[in-house]
This record gives C-alpha cells, structure tokens and sequence, in this order.
C-alpha cells in the first residue's frame, strides 16, 4: 500500500469519469441529430400508400371471387321464365281493358245519378232528422236534471211506457208526467240508460 500512488491513481479516476460524460454528451447530441434527420411525415405517407395498395388488392380479390360464384346462367334462366308467365298476363289486361266500351260506362253513370242524388238528399234528411231528435232527448233529460229528477253524474234510467213515465224504476204521478207533455206527446215508448259504459236510447 505505500507503493501505491494514490494521487496519481486519484488523477486518472477522474480524467476517465470526466471522459465519460463528455462520451454521452456526444451520444445525446447524435441521437438527437439522428432523429431529426428521419423524416416522419415521409415514413406516414408511405405506410399509408402501401395500406392503400394492399387494401385495394384486397378488396379486388374479393369482388373477382364474389363474381366467379355468380351462376350467371341461371339468372338468365329465371329473368327469361318471368317474361314469360308474366307478359301474357299483361298482354291479357291491356285486351280487356281496350275491349271496355267507355261510352257505355259513361250512359250508366248518367243512368243512375238522379239515383244517387236521391239517395243522397235521403241521407242528408236522416242525418238532420236524428240530430233534431238528439237535441230533443238532450233538452228532456237537461230538464230533468234541472228539477231534481235525476242526477246525470251517476248512473240512470228513464221509462216512458204506456203513458206512464218512470225514473230509476219508479213511477210518476200524472201532473209530473204531464209537465213533460212538451216531449212526450209525440213519442211512443222509448227507455234511456246511462251507466258506466255508455249511454243508450231504445225505441220499442
């Protein structure tokens, strides 16, 4: 150990750690001129037009093997047996329609439209007939109402019934039946229901 020159050996130590340091300075400053030297946007462009070729040969394949198993034939055969059920069928219409006398159709149609007129006003008749008669029972059962006969939230039922009228199965005397004569005088038997499920008028 006294034989050792420690100072000396102090020096080199330091001379080789110093080197060191310098060394990896150099490697950053290379690495990072290394990386600037890649061009990136060149490297993207390229993966990309290779993806794109390989895509294209791809799907080219695809449809050409699609297309080989397309048994041409026999969609030829089927378009052909339609033409051939089908055109008659519509050879067959268009004949009969062109063998339909237009002026003959017209004559009917004048033929039987006072018909329908008729019909028609009779209809429009009825409808104004019923509606009168609605507004009628309307205002009777409103009077009844209003004189404390019957109450039209709850469920009821009004009998008019050989002269005699009844309320919820209960008759009524003579001067009320008469006090409802403004109605009654021209109608035969009729009875009214409302319940839950709806409102009805029968005629007998």
């Amino acid at each position: 150990l006294k034989e050792v020159d420690f100072d000396k050996l102090n020096k080199e130590l330091s001379t080789s750690i110093e080197k060191i340091h310098i060394d990896q300075d150099k490697m950053k400053a290379d690495l990072e001129k290394a990386l600037k030297d890649i061009d990136m946007e060149k490297i993207s462009k390229d993966v990309q037009a290779s993806l794109k070729e390989v895509d294209a040969a791809r799907i080219q394949a695809d449809v050409q093997g699609a297309l080989s198993k397309v048994d041409w034939d026999k969609i030829q055969a089927e378009i052909k047996r339609t033409s051939q059920v089908e055109l008659p069928k519509v050879k067959a219409e268009l004949e009969r329609i062109k063998d339909i006398d237009l002026r003959e159709v017209e004559a009917n149609l004048k033929k039987i439209q006072p018909e329908l007129e008729q019909s028609l006003k009779s209809t429009r008749e009825s409808l104004e007939k019923m509606k009168v008669e609605l507004k009628a029972y309307q205002t009777f059962i409103d009077r009844l109402e209003t004189d404390g006969r019957i109450d039209k939230k709850v469920d009821y039922t009004i009998q008019y019934k050989a002269g005699s009228l009844l309320i919820n199965g209960k008759k009524q005397t003579d001067e009320v039946t008469t006090s409802y004569q403004w109605f009654l005088k021209d109608r035969k038997d009729f009875t009214i229901r409302k319940e839950a499920d709806g409102f009805n008028i029968d005629k007998d």
